[in-house]
């Protein structure tokens, strides 16, 4: 398989971003750099919304698959690393999403 092989995972992916992004493109053209930086912070937070959303339904599976699990213990195992991998997941885009305001409350006040 080559390395240029698109998954249907990854063109439903690109199909998301395309379709949220056709409005921005649409835009009138903007005006300065303040409210390109707008926009794409408008994007970003629609994007790490989405992500934060599917880390805590990942740490909810987890939890459901822990509990369900209670006599295997494979099941209570990969229970419990779904639960880790959302929690990381979910401190993960607060931390980038922090990063982020920062950056742009620098540069152009307060977000």
């Amino acid at each position: 398989m080559s390395a240029l092989h698109i998954t249907s995972h990854k063109k439903g992916l690109v199909a998301i971003f395309v379709a949220l992004s056709v409005p921005v493109a649409a835009y009138a053209g903007p005006a300065d750099l303040k409210t390109v930086a707008e926009i794409a912070m408008a994007l970003l937070s629609l994007v790490v919304t989405l992500l934060m959303v599917l880390a805590v339904l990942a740490f909810i599976y987890g939890a459901i698959r822990f509990i369900a699990g209670s006599g295997d213990e494979r099941a209570r195992s990969e229970g419990k690393q779904v639960m880790v991998w959302g929690v990381l997941s979910l401190f993960m885009m607060v931390g980038i999403w922090g990063v982020v305001r920062i950056i742009y409350a620098t540069f152009f006040g307060s977000a």
